[in-house]
């Protein structure tokens, strides 16, 4: 496992559908796909909270940071392949 930031996972998971797509998968609205807004909203809320901002609770947060890094892993690993 290796450490990601915010932006490298989102920049890795804003290829998922591309690349489910080249390989016949129709993209939906599934567990790897809610974790990708989930990082997403984590991004917006560590700049708001570095800007002086409350935090703010994120629904399931744990559990998708952990889809997050599993479809990141995988896509790292695969995502040249067809």
């Amino acid at each position: 496992m290796q450490i990601t930031s915010f932006d490298e996972a989102l920049g890795r998971l804003e290829g998922l559908d591309a690349w489910l797509t080249a390989l016949g998968i129709v993209p939906k609205n599934d567990r790897w796909h809610k974790a990708k807004e989930v990082v997403r909203q984590a991004k917006e809320q560590r700049k708001a909270f570095e800007s002086g901002g409350a935090r703010a609770f994120i629904a399931n947060y744990v559990p998708a940071l952990f889809d997050a890094m599993e479809i990141t892993e995988i896509l790292r690993a695969f995502s040249g392949e067809t």
